[in-house]
């Protein structure tokens, strides 16, 4: 199951890259970017180069991961809409788990790291 998720985000990925508008592809990369981390926290695991600094990673380690664990299986991810700053995007998320869905804000820098993520 998660090997076919893995495929399907893949596959998501290198249609986005492939289209002409460079700033869809870039904003498109980051829902897959998160798909990633959300699949590596079921396995209690950290992509560090997703994230802009220690302090977001040692948050996501210490809070979200458990979180993400505790909500079985990723099933979906739906972006929920976007602001674009100078210095940063910031994304809502729906993400659905097995045991239900919550809702996610995500603060990427410029150059596609997460700066923050906050769940409820």
């Amino acid at each position: 199951m998660i090997a076919k998720k893995l495929h399907d985000i893949k596959e998501g990925a290198a249609k986005v890259g492939s289209t002409p508008n460079r700033t869809l592809s870039k904003l498109d990369k980051l829902d897959s970017l998160v798909s990633h981390e959300i699949l590596d926290a079921e396995s209690s695991s950290v992509s560090e180069k997703y994230f802009q600094n220690a302090e977001g990673i040692n948050r996501y380690k210490n809070e979200t991961i458990n979180f993400i664990a505790a909500q079985g299986n990723f099933i979906n991810i739906v972006n929920k809409g976007e602001k674009i700053n100078p210095h940063s995007i910031v994304r809502r998320y729906q993400i659905s788990f097995k045991k239900g869905n919550s809702s996610w804000v995500i603060i990427f820098s410029n150059e596609g790291k997460i700066l923050a993520i906050n769940h409820m």
